[in-house]
């Protein structure tokens, strides 16, 4: 009788351990902590942009917002910085607001674009408040890649985030074309910082060669809650992360003629975006 007892008191602790692991599981998906199955990216859900080869733009059809395109080498970029606002957006600012300002609403999102955390960047907004949360040995570049092997992040369909190799690809294509630096090459004749106070831009800054028109929009620094660095340098999220969590940028600076494929990044500040076609 004892045995009896013992054996259906066992079964029933069981039946309870079975039904509460069940139940935490399905809280844990629910709440998006169960990271292998909530950061699932499939390129197919995602609309593809309209890129048209001969006029060189290409239309975000998420908003409808149109960009201009450029070709070099064998990589085809946006010729803007990206302007898509996602719903569940953590940093909604626009680049190229003066700089030490606090007041967010200063930017200018059709000329500079908008400026974007590493989360919204790799399109991991929905994994963490702040990566921070996330542990090291977790792949968040595994997460975010699609079927095609791309990081598409917050680019549009069938566009996706450049790594550190595919902007050197570039710096070194700009190169090749007259002999000039990359950063001289692909950077705008406008905006750069006026070191004379006369509104003239550091002389030969940039000279624009291709149309790829890289702005000096500058970045929100989200602990001093502020733009700094506006009409000085033009810093890009790529999709290359150090030890899995610290965030590269690709970038350009006023009184450096060189373009820059290495520069860590603090995850929450604001930076810009430049998406390149897929291959595939």
């Amino acid at each position: 009788m004892f045995r009896w007892m013992w054996k259906s008191l066992l079964f029933i602790a069981l039946s309870m351990l079975v039904a509460c692991g069940s139940d935490s599981s399905s809280a844990n998906e629910e709440s998006g902590d169960n990271l292998s199955s909530s950061n699932e990216i499939s390129s197919s859900s995602v609309p593809q942009a309209e890129w048209n080869s001969e006029t060189n733009t290409l239309k975000d059809t998420r908003d409808g917002e149109v960009y201009k395109t450029v070709k070099i080498g064998d990589q085809v970029w946006m010729a803007e910085n990206l302007n898509f606002k996602p719903e569940d957006a953590k940093l909604s600012v626009c680049g190229g607001g003066p700089s030490e300002s606090r007041d967010m609403s200063l930017g200018d999102c059709e000329k500079y674009g908008r400026l974007y955390t590493l989360a919204e960047a790799l399109g991991l907004i929905h994994v963490k408040e702040s990566l921070w949360d996330v542990d090291y040995s977790y792949n968040l570049l595994d997460s975010a890649k699609d079927e095609q092997g791309y990081v598409r992040g917050i680019c549009p369909g069938g566009w996706h985030l450049p790594d550190t190799l595919e902007w050197k690809t570039l710096f070194v294509k700009a190169v090749e074309r007259n002999g000039a630096s990359a950063g001289q090459t692909l950077r705008s004749t406008t905006e750069w910082r006026d070191v004379d106070g006369q509104g003239q831009p550091f002389a030969d800054v940039g000279t624009d060669d291709f149309g790829f028109t890289i702005l000096p929009a500058g970045i929100y620094n989200s602990y001093l809650y502020s733009y700094i660095g506006v009409t000085e340098y033009a810093s890009f999220w790529t999709a290359t992360l150090i030890k899995n969590l610290y965030g590269v940028r690709a970038g350009f600076h006023w009184d450096n003629e060189f373009g820059f494929a290495g520069d860590g990044g603090t995850k929450d500040s604001g930076a810009s975006i430049r998406c390149v076609k897929n291959e595939k």
